[in-house]
């Protein structure tokens, strides 16, 4: 495991370039979704690119801050990676959300979000 010097940035919308390899399917109520958390909470996960601005992970919001008019976004540039990591990465990232469980009692207890849009 290697320690990575992360930084944040902002970029321009204009400057990120939408996955032509992206095994991942954004529909229109799902990105209003993400738009809503986004409305919400803000623009709080940077999306994931490389060096050229081709984005690893993040397409999902990059979808919304374009439906929300957004002219910046935050990011993080992995320039370390090959281009089989980057594929890689989009597929962990996606992936191992999905296999988390959901803690029953918790949600329960917390609220629902539901009501909101969320």
């Amino acid at each position: 495991m290697r320690n990575l010097d992360i930084q944040i940035e902002l970029w321009r919308l204009d400057r990120l370039i939408p996955s032509d390899a992206n095994p991942r399917t954004h529909t229109a109520e799902q990105v209003a979704q993400i738009a809503a958390s986004i409305q919400e909470f803000g623009f709080v996960n940077p999306i994931l690119v490389g060096a050229d601005g081709r984005i690893i992970a993040g397409e999902g919001r990059y979808r919304a801050a374009l439906t929300l008019g957004m002219r910046e976004v935050s990011v993080i540039a992995l320039e370390h990676l090959s281009e089989i990591q980057r594929r890689a990465l989009a597929i962990a990232d996606n992936q191992l959300a999905l296999n988390a469980g959901w803690d029953e009692q918790t949600l329960r207890t917390t609220g629902s979000l539901a009501g909101r849009g969320l």
